[in-house]
């Protein structure tokens, strides 16, 4: 996978990563904001405006990593891509053009420009940046002939910017056909290799896979670099051997272990592809898969020097090979005998003493562990992970394993410690992994009309269906903004209110795929223990099941929890303390109907009661989730404004637990109407006369939740005397006995809702 370099302002480099990162990074609408505000005056026929704001865009350069400016001389990495630039195309004929771009075997890569109506075409080449502006013109000939357009001519240079956009149907093809670039004329070729590793232009010399191969400084001949590339290919295979044989059933892991190699000694992609398509094509597909994947490390491309010598041991001849590895294999298998041709070490002989020339000990161990297993740090848990094959299970790295490793170093006479080992595991020698993000970016597209998320809430029968489909809607998307953003944060908590045996926690257990079953949680989170509150970084969904028996202090921590933002910890046998995103979101089950017991508000509760439950319902899952994240993307919001906040309060009101107060102030006091009698009264009063009809005492506690009570049930609050208090009609006996023995349907408007 190629670097490029990303630049604000033309000439400043903001970073360096890989192109397919910040292709994806234009699927996904990261630019949209900035690209929509350029469309938009380009549409108004601001043109200045337009010209100005592009400028302001990031670009990057598909040509080509640079260090230290964009002039050729800073050129760091050349990426073989070159860049055309479609422009002013009328609607009709960009779609036209965009497909047949697609259909085009070269093409790498095209999106719609940053005005709307024009395409970039990325296309690989073979060669070295020295003949990029030949190469170009025949890419640009060919695409203008298979398009019957002019395309511009400004983009031959290899410092050629090109600016991000906003298109979510950008078209990638990683396994796209190189360009076949005819040479120069006087120019002599030899396969894919270029003539040095030389940029014939500036004289410099590039970090490419052909220069990672000269031993020195000088200029190798056509011969000699020959010669070098292949004994440095036929390495690789042999490092590959002696962990697989190319048969039935290991071939993939064969292939992928050789693209593996070759991209640590700095092989490029094309080239790696186009050696193991001639020597191993038993399925392109496969093979191109396998080179894929083994490529997508990108920080391992090139970590390895191959330096021929005239001291190293020679690669031998067929007969002589297969004697030679299994002699070496046989030594390895017997343990105790001191043995210089490890399995680790016989082709890297530089002397009598075995050791390698060239390679530090930190290097030895790291190659040993990479020919055995695949490695990744996993961002969520913050735990290393493991492999023995391309298509192996990943684990979780234990004591048990680490210990099974470091064994076999020890017994290949790899020098190693096991403090050594577990600093290397806790590097960056394993990639990140973040499985939220895989799982999302691996996820088929939308059809853009099949509403899944309606279909999963329908699987849910609830008293109030049309708030509860409008609910669960927010709330599922917010749940995929909260795993893929660390910004957002689903700030709201469905409850499932109903009784035994409706399914409730089987159906909340289900809402999570497959893939990522193992960041569910379900059980009580404690907000005082470290560990419970890394669930909330840790985990996609919590189902809390025990909801009913929080107390009114658990209720109001349970609402700081759901908003809280981020969680700062020490992780177990960690030795800094690390702040960590809050990722998950929470849903939960009750079986009584009042649970709400904190009477500072409940917008934070989804409480829906529930009549029917099909958990074994064939809703795919996976497009419920693509249909949320391409809401998510598209801007859909999924938070709560004023108006549905008080239809969420208003609605959990049959499920707030009244405290003896609320009731007693229900029961004794309504709002006036208009032409009734009525009596202005503080809330001390109205908690002393209730004192005289009940068992209320008068403190300062009773006073402040008869206050609040008169607030949420919107009693007028006037201030009169130097006070403030309420108008409120206060009841007879008569009238208290009266409504106690009404049927429900026969209740006023004004008694209480409940």
């Amino acid at each position: 996978m190629s670097l490029v370099s990303v630049f604000q302002n033309f000439t400043n480099i903001q970073e360096n990563r890989p192109i397919e990162d910040v292709l994806h990074n234009i699927q996904a609408g990261v630019y949209r904001k900035e690209v929509g505000q350029v469309r938009a005056l380009l549409h108004d026929g601001r043109v200045k405006e337009y010209e100005q704001a592009k400028r302001s865009l990031l670009a990057f350069t598909p040509s080509g990593r640079f260090q230290g400016g964009r002039r050729l001389e800073h050129l760091h990495t050349y990426s073989a891509l070159v860049v055309l630039d479609l422009d002013k195309l009328p609607e009709e004929e960009l779609r036209e053009s965009r497909q047949a771009i697609v259909a085009a075997p070269y093409t790498y890569a095209t999106f719609t420009s940053p005005s709307g109506n024009g395409l970039k075409v990325l296309v690989r080449i073979p060669g070295v940046a020295a003949e990029h502006k030949q190469a170009y013109s025949q890419v640009k000939e060919h695409y203008a002939r298979l398009l019957g357009l002019r395309v511009d001519e400004s983009g031959s240079d290899v410092t050629r910017l090109c600016f991000v956009s906003c298109d979510e149907e950008l078209y990638l093809n990683s396994s796209s056909h190189i360009f076949p670039v005819k040479a120069l004329a006087g120019t002599e070729r030899i396969g894919k290799v270029p003539v040095d590793g030389t940029d014939q232009t500036t004289g410099k010399r590039i970090e490419n896979s052909s220069s990672r191969l000269a031993a020195n400084n000088h200029t190798p001949s056509l011969g000699a670099l020959q010669a070098d590339t292949d004994l440095l290919y036929r390495h690789c295979v042999s490092l590959t051997e002696r962990k697989y044989d190319f048969i039935e059933g290991s071939r993939n892991s064969f292939v992928h272990q050789l693209a593996c190699n070759l991209n640590r000694y700095g092989i490029q992609e094309a080239d790696a592809l186009s050696f193991l398509l001639i020597d191993f094509g038993y399925d392109a597909q496969e093979v191109a898969a396998s080179v894929r994947s083994a490529y997508s490390t990108v920080q391992e491309h090139g970590t390895k020097q191959f330096k021929p010598s005239s001291n190293r041991v020679q690669t031998p001849k067929a007969a002589d090979e297969a004697k030679l590895q299994a002699y070496t294999k046989q030594a390895v298998a017997s343990a105790g005998a001191e043995n210089p041709f490890t399995e680790w070490n016989m082709d890297e002989v530089g002397g009598a003493d075995g050791k390698v020339q060239g390679d530090t000990n930190i290097d030895r161990i790291e190659e040993f562990l990479l020919s055995r297993y695949e490695f990744r740090h996993n961002s969520v848990t913050s735990r290393q992970e493991y492999r023995t094959s391309a298509k192996g299970k990943w684990r979780q790295l234990d004591d048990r394993a680490e210990s099974t490793m470091l064994r076999e170093m020890k017994k290949a006479q790899v020098r190693v410690s096991q403090s050594e080992l577990r600093i290397l595991l806790s590097s960056d020698f394993c990639p990140l992994y973040d499985p939220f993000k895989f799982y999302f970016k691996n996820l088929p597209a939308w059809d853009g009309e099949t509403d899944f998320i309606r279909q999963l809430a329908s699987s849910v029968t609830t008293t109030d269906p049309e708030q509860w489909q409008l609910c669960f809607r927010k709330w599922f998307v917010a749940m995929v903004a909260g795993v893929l953003d660390e910004k957002a944060v689903n700030h709201t908590l469905i409850v499932l209110s109903g009784g035994q045996g409706l399914g409730k926690t089987t159906w909340v257990l289900g809402l999570v795929p497959g893939q990522l079953k193992e960041y569910l949680y379900s059980g009580e989170i404690n907000p005082g223990n470290k560990d419970a509150l890394q669930q909330l970084s840790e985990n996609m969904l919590i189902n809390l099941d025990e909801l009913e028996n929080l107390n009114r202090s658990e209720i109001g921590a349970l609402k700081e929890m759901v908003t809280k933002s981020e969680i700062k910890v020490r992780r177990a046998y960690g030795h800094h303390h690390e702040k960590m995103p809050r990722r998950a979101s929470f849903a939960g089950s009750v079986n009584t109907a009042q649970f709400l017991n904190d009477t500072t508000g409940s917008r934070r509760f989804l409480c829906f009661e529930v009549t029917d439950i099909d958990y074994e319902h064939q809703v795919d899952l996976d497009m419920a989730y693509a249909q949320a994240l391409h809401l998510y993307k598209n801007g859909f919001r999924f938070w709560f404004d004023k108006e549905e906040i008080k239809a969420i309060t208003a609605g959990n009101e049959r499920f707030q637990v009244l405290s003896v107060e609320e009731e007693m102030l229900l029961t004794w006091f309504m709002k006036p109407c208009e032409n009734e009698p009525r009596q202005f009264l503080t809330a001390s009063q109205i908690v002393a006369k209730l004192a005289e009809k009940t068992k209320i005492s008068v403190t300062d506690a009773s006073v402040n939740k008869i206050g609040k009570s008169l607030r949420k049930h919107g009693f007028t609050r006037i201030k009169r005397g130097g006070s403030y208090g309420y108008l409120v009609r206060e009841l007879k006996w008569e009238e208290v006995e009266r409504n106690n023995s009404l049927e429900p349907a026969a209740v006023p408007d004004t008694a209480p809702p409940f």
